[in-house]
């Protein structure tokens, strides 16, 4: 699993917990603050591109889950 996926699975379980909790889910200015910061790192950049891009599509994240008795 690349690093982008898993902190994009993130920014998307984050922004379904802040909807449940009938919150304002906007990572957005956090992202792009985060890929200004990271400007000079181009591998670092498609963190950031990646979770934007997950929110927009708000799919499944890119990982699954495995169930009880299944290796990780």
């Amino acid at each position: 699993m690349a690093d982008e996926d898993l902190f994009a699975g993130f920014i998307v379980w984050t922004g379904a917990i802040l909807t449940a909790r009938r919150a304002r889910p906007e990572p957005h200015p956090t992202l792009d603050l985060l890929a200004l910061q990271l400007n000079d790192f181009p591998r670092a950049c498609r963190t950031p591109a990646r979770a934007r891009e997950a929110l927009r599509t708000r799919g499944a994240p890119a990982f699954t889950i495995p169930g009880p008795g299944k290796p990780a």
